[in-house]
């Protein structure tokens, strides 16, 4: 397997993001403004650790806490947005969201 410097060469770079002493997954993606499961995905990694690089996608998206009553719809509308980016952006299998749900927009 390539190490985690090989494959950042192979990337349009935005940030270079090393790894501090008690972070997690889920701190640095709230720290970029993205998800844990988008660092994953870029970075082919399940977990962290201190001095750890990661790459980081620089992006005009935002996080979105799914309200009661939002709907993916509704989600769209208020934000901008078509549905079909909303799937696209978090592969959304189906339109079904949950209170607490974070999504891209």
């Amino acid at each position: 397997m390539e190490s985690k410097v090989e494959l950042l060469k192979d990337k349009t770079v935005d940030i270079i993001y090393f790894v501090k002493q008690g972070e997690t997954l889920s701190s640095i993606a709230d720290k970029f403004k993205t998800t844990k499961e988008i660092i994953i995905e870029d970075n082919q990694l399940t977990e962290v650790e201190e001095g750890d690089i990661l790459w980081i996608r620089k992006r005009n998206m935002s996080v979105y806490v799914v309200k009661p009553a939002d709907t993916l719809q509704k989600v769209a509308q208020k934000n901008g947005v078509s549905v079909a980016h909303i799937r696209e952006v978090n592969k959304l299998k189906s339109d079904s969201l949950y209170v607490g749900q974070k999504i891209i927009i």
